[in-house]
């Protein structure tokens, strides 16, 4: 129903003659000024990383668009009056027959890296911005466009603040469950009340052992090759994004065979990010860098990612690294690792609840992702 509104609200716009202008045309430059000179109060001031502080006077009492002059060249920001900008930032006022909301919409269409100016650090000149094309509709149907683009803008931070959130819940969630593993959890498990038992990592795997790293051209298709940055900070889902030949694999590589199941942790560089390995990323034989260490757990392999990811063992791998070219972690240091365990009927009601709480995380992504990609199609098929 809402793209069908979309739609409709696409064709209607389409009736009207859209006239081909500069943006000098239809909006003021101006630039933004040092605050060092103020003092504190109400007003807020801006620059290109967005809201920095607040001073006693304004620079500006009209509602406008902030774009970076130097630096962040290509987030542009909705200024509401009445506020203050640094000298890295311009503030771009809408003439009588233009709408900001429209302008906005246009800018955040542009492609402003395109227009950088500098060989160092990005940067925006007044000229430059004043010859940028905008082709425009009457003043009522800008308003009509500036108005639905920010309705998509508007569910796209109510979006994000409910992710946001949900993080929140997650790690709360998790500080309760974790918060004396040496007794029991403060989250208390019907038929759950036994003590937490030290165990070493060594003691509840069955195969610790790290990757390698091939001496030869990646290859465009064949058996997957897991990095580092092939393992999702946020859930730790693992993207496989490179190959190694099947003649490559069979040979010294074929020690490290991944297996559903396995844990895979970053002990070189990117230290401690932990992803689980499911089949659906194994269509043919897989293997790890040499930065990554594989893991087979005897216990349950999502309450053992929980632990692998909790605070403990981030004080742990940051207060024990091998300095060297990049940080990095033995296996013995691995194995040593002791790590307080519930008995196995806690590890999976554990592990089910936050699993809960990782399908609405995941879903709430998801939200954003079409939110954002409806936000595209209307841009680019609004501004042609």
């Amino acid at each position: 129903m809402i793209s069908f509104k979309f739609g409709i609200a696409l064709l209607l716009f389409t009736f009207f003659v859209w006239e081909q202008r500069k943006l000098k045309d239809c909006l003021e430059i101006n630039s933004g000024r040092d605050y060092k000179h103020l003092h504190s109060g109400n007003i807020p001031v801006f620059g290109t990383g967005g809201y920095m502080l607040s001073v006693d006077e304004a620079l500006s009492y009209k509602n406008a668009i902030g774009i970076g002059r130097k630096g962040t060249i290509d987030k542009p920001q909705l200024l509401i009056a009445p506020f203050w900008t640094v000298d890295t930032l311009f503030f771009l006022t809408p003439e009588n027959d233009t709408d900001l909301y429209f302008l906005f919409s246009f800018f955040q269409k542009v492609n402003w890296k395109k227009y950088d100016e500098s060989t160092g650090l990005p940067s925006l000149s007044k000229k430059t911005i004043s010859t940028i094309k905008i082709k425009t509709p009457s003043k009522n149907e800008q308003i009509k466009i500036g108005t639905l683009i920010q309705k998509v803008n508007n569910l796209i931070s109510l979006q994000q603040r409910k992710l946001e959130l949900l993080k929140l819940f997650k790690i709360g969630m998790l500080q309760n469950i974790l918060a004396d593993t040496k007794a029991a959890s403060k989250l208390k498990f019907k038929g759950s009340n036994q003590e937490w038992r030290p165990r070493r990592l060594n003691s509840i795997t069955n195969i610790i052992t790290k990757g390698t790293t091939p001496h030869f051209k990646q290859a465009s298709n064949g058996v997957n090759f897991i990095k580092i940055e092939d393992i999702s900070k946020d859930n730790g889902k693992i993207y496989p994004r490179s190959f190694i030949t099947e003649k490559e694999n069979n040979g010294y590589l074929k020690r490290s065979q991944l297996k559903a199941g396995d844990l895979l942790f970053s002990i070189a560089g990117t230290l401690g990010r932990v992803g689980k390995v499911t089949d659906d990323i194994l269509p043919a034989n897989t293997n790890q860098a040499l930065a990554i260490i594989r893991l087979k757990p005897s216990q349950n392999i999502d309450f053992c990612k929980i632990m692998l990811e909790s605070d403990s063992v981030k004080r742990y791998i940051h207060a024990n690294p091998t300095m060297g070219a990049q940080p990095n972690l033995s296996l013995k240091q691995i194995s040593d690792l002791t790590l307080f365990f519930p008995d196995i009927k806690e590890q999976t009601l554990i592990s089910q609840l936050i699993k809960k709480i990782d399908n609405l995380l995941a879903l709430q992504y998801q939200n954003i992702s079409k939110f954002k990609q409806l936000k595209q199609f209307l841009l680019q098929n609004i501004f042609i």
